[in-house]
């Protein structure tokens, strides 16, 4: 499975989702913002997007990504509320979950996303 990632601030989330990754062989990239991963060939991939590096752009997130074709979008934070919950379902965004919800869960996510391939 091919798994994208923006989070430039939490050191400790990406190692662990790294070495997950690893551990069961998925392809794991990390892109610097939003707009780099409109550059590269990410369809067909599960993309993660760290909230509190991108709150500001969620508008801008959202038109890029109707441009990215047959992916699942994830919205990760370290505290999850539910009127940010609201809204980010609102928005369109796949899943929206906290950051060690998606690393406890991550197998069963990643058997979610291929069922829907």
């Amino acid at each position: 499975m091919k798994v994208v990632v923006i989070s430039n601030t939490d050191y400790n989330f990406s190692a662990k989702l790294s070495k997950i990754c690893n551990d069961q062989s998925d392809d794991l990239l990390f892109c610097d913002d939003f707009i780099d991963l409109s550059k590269k060939n990410v369809s067909n991939s599960l993309i993660i997007l760290d909230y509190d590096d991108e709150v500001e752009n969620l508008d801008k997130i959202k038109s890029i990504s109707k441009k990215i074709s047959n992916s699942t979008f994830c919205i990760i934070m370290k505290n999850i509320n539910s009127d940010t919950q609201k809204k980010l379902t609102q928005l369109g965004f796949d899943l929206i979950m906290s950051k060690q919800s998606f690393l406890i869960n991550f197998s069963t996510i990643k058997k979610q996303f291929l069922l829907q391939k």
